[in-house]
């Protein structure tokens, strides 16, 4: 399984409930946070990937966020709700942690470890992600 985040947004004015603003690929830290990509938290601020006009009328104050455990399927099998993200000023990285504090080790994704030096210069890496797919999922909450 892997770990995903999801953002969920409602426009008061406009919708009933919230409805999934965009998912993405997440790790868990050691220290108890998850980073995760900041076009995927908050895409208001990456107006290059996202062109539609509606987006600009979306901001923190309408998002909900969620870290998931995926399966290889890319089904949810747990997930928690997660404070909202602090971005990187001119990275597309952001740092978000659970509003349940005991809730990753409940999520069972083990922490990735990136201490400098944990890997030789040349070491081989793999990272896992997840293969979204939409068909069958409800897009509601």
């Amino acid at each position: 399984s892997s770990l995903a985040v999801s953002t969920w947004f409602r426009l008061p004015e406009y919708m009933e409930r919230l409805e999934i603003l965009s998912r993405g690929s997440a790790f868990r830290l050691a220290s108890g946070g998850v980073v995760a990509s900041a076009h995927v938290l908050a895409p208001w601020r990456f107006p290059n990937y996202f062109p539609e006009e509606w987006v600009k009328s979306v901001g923190p104050e309408h998002t909900r966020y969620f870290l998931e455990r995926r399966s290889a399927a890319g089904v949810v099998e747990a997930c928690t709700e997660a404070c909202a993200p602090v971005c990187h000023a001119d990275r597309d990285a952001a740092v978000l942690t659970p509003i349940d504090a005991g809730a990753l080790d409940a999520l069972g994704v083990p922490a990735l470890d990136l201490a400098l030096g944990a890997l030789d210069e040349n070491a081989a890496l793999t990272v896992d992600g997840h293969n979204i797919h939409d068909a069958g999922e409800d897009d509601d909450l």
